[in-house]
């Protein structure tokens, strides 16, 4: 009789496992599917984006992790956004940094990004790398910035930022590279 209880107690404790599991898979299926959906919606707010075709399209989701310039890690999340002189022309303003919990470098230099920088750029908590620079970035830089706890690499040399340098940018204490020129 204590051998039929200890086969039941297993079998639903392999039956919450299996079904933990599945959700576990269903959320990275779902946060890639975000990530996706994010990226192609800002290509299709910026003017020029030849450069991301034709890997970026809605119906090659599945294969997110090997479009141009982006980088996934052991979860196929989004790592690491690098579209260096990739000849793109726009604004972030549609950007869903929202959509990006596991990013750690971004790097968007030598392109023709124009407008400011978002403020909602400090949801990316994770981000240990931020290269903007070379764009036509204007404005003041964001106070939110100082937000990014894990950066390390900030730059945003050769833009027309304008305005003080924000007292919040003394948070960054793991800062290693820093360049506002």
């Amino acid at each position: 009789m204590m051998s039929m209880a200890i086969i039941q107690s297993t079998s639903i404790l392999v039956t919450q496992f299996v079904f933990l599991i599945s959700l576990l898979s269903f959320k990275v299926t779902s946060s890639s599917r975000t990530e996706a959906e994010a990226l192609i919606q800002w290509k299709n707010s910026l003017s020029s984006s030849s450069f991301l075709n034709p890997s970026w399209a809605l119906n090659n989701t599945e294969n997110l992790c090997s479009w141009t310039g982006i980088v996934c890690g052991t979860t196929e999340t989004v790592f690491e956004i690098n579209l260096s002189q990739a000849s793109l022309e726009g604004t972030l303003a549609q950007f869903d940094f929202n959509s990006f919990p596991n990013l750690t470098s971004f790097n968007l230099s030598f392109n023709y990004l124009n407008r400011s920088i978002p403020s909602t750029i400090a949801n990316l908590s994770k981000l240990t790398f931020l290269d903007l620079s070379s764009n036509f970035f204007d404005g003041n830089i964001p106070l939110e910035i100082g937000q990014l706890e894990e950066l390390q690499y900030l730059s945003f040399y050769n833009n027309s930022l304008n305005g003080t340098i924000p007292y919040q940018i003394t948070n960054l204490q793991k800062i290693w590279y820093l360049d506002l020129g």
